[in-house]
């Protein structure tokens, strides 16, 4: 795929890239027909039309795609540089994984487009940590989330 082409698929490259966690951009579109952007880290590739996000009940995302179900996603990783639009809606009001308020979203891909320019490469993941401190709860979270995703039958909820 050449930088100007858009797919309607993710590559193998990406949807293995969206098998771990990484942080991710969620642009949304506001009530006042402007941008909104919001940075996960809890983003899923079910199949390779199909994206996943939790994301918490209070972020603009929620209120933008509850609005008009619209998201794009900008994924920036080592060898990576992608924008992915598509169709979303709210396909769990509350995870249970976690105990504050998380809902979790699904993107049905309908455009994958490579938007850097060409010959310039991202040389390595957008780092992201938190406390040492806080080590032991951070990846019994990411598992647990990581699993309800995986789990999620998105025929049993509705759009909100």
């Amino acid at each position: 795929m050449t930088h100007s082409q858009a797919d309607q698929r993710l590559s193998p490259a990406l949807f293995s890239y969206l098998q771990a966690h990484h942080p991710i951009v969620v642009v949304t579109v506001g009530a006042d027909g402007g941008p909104a952007t919001d940075m996960v880290s809890w983003v899923l590739a079910v199949d390779d039309h199909t994206v996943r996000l939790v994301v918490g009940s209070q972020r603009p995302a929620v209120t933008n795609i509850r609005a008009n179900g619209m998201a794009a996603l900008q994924v920036l990783g080592r060898g990576l540089a992608y924008e992915i639009k598509g169709a979303a809606r709210i396909i769990k009001e509350r995870c249970e994984s976690f105990r504050f308020p998380q809902m979790m979203i699904e993107m049905r891909v309908e455009s994958v487009r490579e938007n850097m320019y060409p010959a310039n490469f991202i040389t390595g993941d957008v780092p992201v940590g938190w406390p040492e401190s806080t080590d032991t709860h951070h990846n019994a979270w990411n598992a647990a989330i990581a699993e309800e995703m995986r789990r999620e039958r998105s025929a049993t909820c509705s759009l909100g």
